[in-house]
């Protein structure tokens, strides 16, 4: 984004500039009465009403003078429409654009002001020469040459793959209305300059009594269709603009959300918005939200390692008694991260950890299961199967309805891990073995998690599952069982 300065500097500038120093040079051109010549270079006065270099001055008015005056304004549009969006700083490529559109303007002001554009100069050599020409032509090359300089030397950088986002239509509910909004103000504003324009044509034409009807019809209608065709066009610039607009203000706040989301599901990562983006200060506060509440408040979102210190485990049991570091008596320990007491692939992987967990108490390697479920939720019929398994095997359960410890251990949540076909091949299994899926009573994206713990408290293997089914390898336990 340019800053005021720059757009003082790159843009305002040189539009003006061109406009002035062609006005000023044509405010002489008036005084020449007759030819001058300078080696090849002569000047003398020349009414072009036609277009460039003199060319198709034989067409009707409507097109020499009133179409081009039209569409100075979209002309002058489109300069700052593509001022805002250029994606790069650039001073060539910026005042290149401004000279060209201010040279053009110029040639326009002439034609609004008088009727024809004012011509000035001709180069010759010998049987050759120039059409006649001003000082906006040469202007508006001199700005198409440093466009086209800046656009060879800074080309790949106009749209460099970082700074692009996937599609333009990010939210398209917001968007459309964004662009609607803004295309309804253009609209109001085109039927009522159209309505003004039009009634003052239509009274003109009646005071001139020397066209006839027809022509007078004829002349009203062109009228109509040169402003329908120009109003046309800029409700298009209007819209389009609205979508890239809307882009660049949704963007962020979209890029932002999904910062939080990621955060909350454990990857943390730098935010960078794009350079064009609105909001930048976003940035400044995604870096402040990550030192001084992730970092002060004990919330690291990066995932705990092997000779990591474990968090503290501490809780409620499922039967509603206190859990806490002392119940492992300095042993070893196996902690499982289920999803919810009512869920069947859990329900399914602990029916099928029978043989490591009775190895593990015999060996004096403490196992935790923690649940994400209040302890009423275990004394519920549809939690039977899983509360018999635990009472059976005799390990503890951590009822952590509030998910003290899921955020402690950094665990992941991710929805869309249950569409894989291991997924649903697990789910017929627990189906045949009657763990049927009850009500969710817990967070439906819950990964399962896995943290052998030994004596000291220090983490010996962190595992977090990338899918409901995706548990630690049972190898890996029984080594760490020995």
């Amino acid at each position: 984004m340019l800053k005021p300065k720059d757009w003082l500097l790159l843009v305002i500038l040189p539009f003006l500039a061109a406009i002035a120093i062609d006005q000023a040079t044509k405010f002489f051109a008036f005084r020449i009465v007759n030819p001058v010549d300078f080696g090849p270079v002569s000047f003398f006065f020349f009414a072009n009403e036609g277009f460039a270099l003199g060319s198709l001055k034989e067409l009707n008015k409507i097109f020499t003078v009133v179409l081009p005056s039209s569409l100075g304004g979209l002309l002058l549009f489109a300069l700052l429409v593509t001022q805002y969006f250029l994606p790069i700083y650039s001073p060539l490529m910026r005042s290149g654009i401004s000279l060209l559109t201010g040279s053009m303007i110029s040639n326009v002001l002439d034609r609004i002001a008088r009727g024809y554009v004012v011509d000035f100069i001709q180069i010759h050599a010998g049987m050759w020469q120039t059409g006649v020409f001003n000082v906006a032509d040469a202007l508006q090359w001199v700005g198409l040459s440093l466009g086209l300089v800046a656009w060879i030397a800074n080309g790949k950088l106009l749209y460099p793959v970082e700074q692009r986002r996937g599609r333009k239509w990010i939210d398209a509910g917001f968007q459309t209305q964004y662009c609607l909004k803004l295309l309804a103000a253009g609209v109001c504003f085109g039927l009522i300059s159209g309505a003004v324009s039009y009634t003052y044509v239509t009274l003109l034409v009646d005071e001139i009594q020397s066209l006839p009807r027809g022509a007078a019809e004829n002349l009203v209608r062109t009228f109509l269709a040169i402003y329908a065709g120009v109003s046309a066009a800029f409700f298009v610039g209007l819209f389009v603009t609205g979508v890239h607009m809307s882009h660049q203000i949704v963007g962020p706040v979209r890029a932002f959300e999904n910062f939080l989301n990621d955060f909350i599901n454990g990857k943390r990562r730098q935010f960078k918005l794009r350079k064009s983006d609105e909001f930048k200060e976003l940035e400044a506060l995604a870096d402040n939200f990550l030192k001084n509440f992730a970092d002060t408040k004990g919330i690291s979102t990066t995932p705990l390692v092997a000779g990591d210190v474990a968090p503290d485990i501490s809780g409620i049991r499922s039967d509603g008694t206190e859990f806490n570091e002392k119940d492992l008596h300095g042993r070893k320990a196996w902690l499982i991260f289920y999803r919810y007491a009512t869920c069947p692939l859990c329900a399914l992987h602990l029916d099928s950890l029978r043989e490591v967990i009775a190895r593990a108490l015999e060996r004096q390697v403490a196992v935790v299961a923690v649940y994400e479920s209040s302890p009423e939720e275990f004394e519920k019929a549809n939690c039977g199967a899983t509360s018999d398994m635990l009472r059976a095997a005799g390990i503890p359960m951590i009822a952590d309805k509030e998910r003290k410890l899921y955020r402690a251990f950094k665990t992941r949540r991710r929805n869309l891990a249950a569409f894989t076909p291991k997924t649903v091949k697990a789910l017929k299994k627990a189906a045949r073995k009657k763990f049927r899926q009850r009500a969710i009573k817990g967070r439906f994206g819950q990964l399962p998690s896995h943290f052998l713990i030994d004596e000291d408290g220090i983490i010996v293997e962190a595992f977090y599952g990338k899918s409901f089914v995706d548990h630690i390898d049972l190898d890996v336990v029984r080594g760490f069982i020995g």
